[in-house]
């Protein structure tokens, strides 16, 4: 918080001129990211310039008055630190000072790096046991900062791995002045072999209805690693990120119905109305299921390259002797059996 900003004493012209020079205890101004701040010109003129100056001149003056100050504008100053300044007001026949104190304070927090996991990583517990996590902090002043590691709750211990499910490891650090950074990975543990999948979105409408946000989607999946009919259609959730869509972010999108169609699954999402707004489509889609033994899970995901607001089509893939019929696919999958 920047230091207040309030007028003090007054200092006399000499008896021959009626004039003063008002003062203030103190000029704050905070450094940027480098540490530097470029000292305000405060003796200029203009819709932008501060000019405090002047309305704190009073009384009569012989000529023109010319306000200079100290540290001269625009001088390079790095802090956090408090430092002496002086404003001096001039006609040519006496001279005013005025004597006050800068503080170059800093209000960016540290920046916070967590490195030997991925965000959104799906993992085994013998996997997440052999990585090596750790987080670091760089701050525009500071050249060294302590840093808080946890997972979840809990601090956080290399070589123990939580139960199945989704965690949060986050890290946090405080610097001198107050600032605290945060970072957050997010990541999901599995009790059994993971898979992957490959998904080819058909169409994504994303919409608000009334005060209600929605996605619709189609899309097809397929994979290399494993037979498609393995799958339960009952443990298929899809998950949304980016974009505009904040609001559905991180929650789950139950399958709305299902069709195998030889090696192939065209599915129908539906969202939860949120009552949170949205104003256009997510950049990035993620499956999850497992299979009906429950022998692996998989995971298929997509990148979505365009963005182009509230509502979006994309082009349907082309067909092949292991793809859906050229019909439409989301007319195949409502009459496929409810998931």
């Amino acid at each position: 918080e920047a230091p207040s900003q309030t007028p003090s004493s007054f200092l006399s012209a000499s008896p021959t001129e009626t004039a003063s020079f008002s003062c203030i205890d103190g000029i704050a101004v905070p450094v940027d990211n480098n540490n530097q701040v470029l000292f305000p010109n405060w003796t200029c003129s203009g819709e932008e310039c501060p000019q405090w100056p002047y309305s704190f001149l009073t009384g009569i003056f012989d000529g023109t008055v010319t306000v200079t100050q100290a540290p001269p504008p625009f001088t390079v100053l790095t802090g956090p630190q408090s430092i002496p300044g002086t404003f001096f007001a001039s006609d040519g026949n006496i001279t005013l000072e005025c004597h006050f104190n800068a503080t170059i304070y800093d209000i960016t927090p540290p920046n916070i790096t967590i490195s030997g996991i991925e965000d959104r990583a799906k993992l085994l517990p013998t996997e997440f046991a052999e990585l090596s996590i750790s987080a670091t902090a760089v701050d525009n002043v500071d050249s060294s900062l302590e840093v808080g590691l946890y997972i979840d709750s809990a601090p956080f211990y290399e070589g123990i791995a939580p139960e199945s499910g989704r965690h949060a490891i986050y890290a946090n650090s405080s610097d001198s002045s107050g600032n605290i950074g945060l970072a957050l990975v997010i990541f999901e543990i599995l009790d059994r072999e993971l898979r992957e999948a490959t998904i080819t979105v058909d169409s994504l409408n994303c919409s608000i209805i009334g005060n209600y946000s929605e996605i619709d989607a189609v899309m097809w999946l397929t994979s290399s690693q494993f037979d498609a009919s393995l799958i339960d259609p009952e443990t298929i959730v899809m998950w949304v990120i980016g974009g505009d869509s904040l609001a559905l972010q991180n929650r789950p999108i139950f399958l709305k119905n299902g069709h195998l169609n030889n090696d192939t699954w065209i599915l129908h999402f539906i969202s939860e109305a949120s009552d949170e707004r949205t104003t256009g489509c997510p950049t990035y889609l993620e499956l999850d299921g497992s299979s009906e033994n429950e022998d692996f899970d998989f995971i298929a995901s997509v990148y979505l390259s365009t963005n182009s607001g509230v509502r979006r089509q994309l082009e349907t893939p082309s067909t092949s002797s292991s793809s859906p019929p050229s019909s439409s696919p989301a007319a195949q999958s409502s009459q496929g059996p409810s998931a």
